[in-house]
């Protein structure tokens, strides 16, 4: 009888997914809203991107996000197709938009790249090397649109929206509940809190050919919080 069980238990082990033998148990993709960001932020990047941006894919585990684990440098990126990808969905904010035939600026647009990557890529280096680290959040930045995925829901830019109806609406296409941050200030829409960040979490396991899958998951480490301050009673505004 406890033969059979443990052949039982031996066949349920190989049929499911594995997790990932890693010093992270899930990432958390980033996304910052300019129109939110810039309120709070003197941005040199203009016009404003008019959609939502990469801020960062963070590897993280259940007691909080995982940083700086290795002192691994930035190769700073020289395929030029690449570049202009990633300073499309991952720009900047803080600098002007680069010239890209002038080698300072490209230096210089990077540096937020080299900053996410030795914060917070480092953590995943065990499993993902910087190029598949960046390629990565790409996939999975594609895989949702944020912002289609709120006008969609009836969430209309330029207007105060109950925090609720933000998570639901999130919810409801990607089957997880969002990490958000907001920004408030007595200045800035009467102090009712502004939208700065979405972070959708993932969970990568892997199958029994060794393929890697990312599965979303409710955050469970949200900024929600933030959302809450200052006089917005359970409202937020998305600028």
């Amino acid at each position: 009888m406890l033969a059979e069980m443990f052949k039982l238990l031996i066949l349920i082990l190989a049929l499911c997914p594995s997790a990932i033998d890693s010093s992270f148990q899930y990432f958390n993709m980033v996304e910052q809203w300019p129109g939110g960001y810039c309120q709070f932020h003197r941005c040199r990047r203009v016009p404003w991107p008019n959609d939502f941006t990469i801020h960062g894919l963070w590897p993280a585990n259940h007691t909080g996000t995982v940083e700086n684990c290795k002192k691994t440098g930035f190769a700073p990126i020289q395929d030029e197709n690449k570049f202009k990808q990633l300073d499309s969905i991952w720009p900047d904010l803080d600098q002007p938009r680069p010239e890209y035939d002038t080698v300072g600026s490209r230096v210089l647009a990077q540096s937020f790249w080299g900053h996410e990557w030795k914060k917070h890529g480092t953590c995943s280096e065990n499993m993902y090397n910087q190029t598949q680290y960046f390629d990565l959040a790409i996939k999975l930045k594609n895989r949702y649109n944020l912002l289609s995925i709120l006008e969609q829901g009836g969430l209309s830019r330029g207007h105060s929206h109950e925090l609720s109806d933000v998570n639901s609406t999130i919810w409801r296409t990607t089957h997880g509940t969002p990490d958000l941050k907001c920004l408030n200030d007595a200045r800035v829409h009467r102090n009712v809190p502004v939208l700065q960040e979405i972070g959708i979490c993932y969970r990568p396991s892997k199958n029994r050919s060794g393929q890697v899958s990312f599965s979303v998951i409710n955050c469970p480490h949200s900024r929600t919080r933030t959302c809450y301050r200052g006089l917005g009673n359970g409202k937020i505004v998305f600028p």
